[in-house]
């Protein structure tokens, strides 16, 4: 048997009828303002999580800035001998005859100093990045958002917004009691 619409709605005095669409509706904006603050709340839960990595990735690539540079100070001050130094030219593909004038192991020195220093590049890249995800928690933080979202929700406020909007003819309330009959 299908209910009876007796309960609707529409079947409610008009004024009630109108108490009823601005309550729905205040709880509706309300539950906006909420859900805004939610997903403010998940934004900056996902760029901190971007920012923890990032700080991660800055340490790993500092133990390896170390190591470059530890290894490139011992090819520095390693003295080899002529023997040592013809293997060193033959592993790197250098000019075995030119070793008198271009020392293999200065050489060396300097691949790892390079790494060592595009790697230091790479860390300033990835803290300019650190610093725009914090700037973007800043233009929103979570004080911010619980501020906003305390004033967004106001029930209060959000009365006299409804009333104002039914003012300005831009919500409409019921203004006409329609029964349903069943058939």
């Amino acid at each position: 048997m299908p209910r009876s619409k007796k309960n609707s709605k529409q079947n409610l005095p008009l004024d009630l009828q109108a108490q009823l669409h601005k309550k729905t509706w205040v709880k509706e904006e309300h539950d906006k303002a909420v859900q805004v603050h939610h997903d403010n709340i998940d934004r900056v839960r996902r760029l901190e999580s971007q920012i923890e990595s990032k700080l991660r990735t800055l340490t790993a690539i500092g133990d390896s800035i170390d190591l470059l540079k530890t290894t490139a100070d011992r090819w520095q001050y390693d003295e080899l001998s002529k023997s040592q130094k013809q293997i060193l030219a033959r592993v790197n593909h250098l000019p075995v005859e030119d070793i008198d004038f271009c020392d293999p192991a200065e050489c060396q020195m300097y691949r790892y100093a390079d790494g060592a220093n595009i790697l230091t590049e790479k860390q300033v890249e990835i803290c300019k990045t650190i610093t725009d995800l914090q700037a973007s928690i800043d233009s929103n933080t979570f004080d911010m958002s619980v501020e906003r979202m305390w004033k967004d929700s106001n029930e209060e406020m959000l009365g006299k917004k409804y009333d104002r909007l039914v003012k300005k003819g831009e919500i409409t309330p019921p203004a006409t009691q329609e029964i349903q009959e069943e058939g």
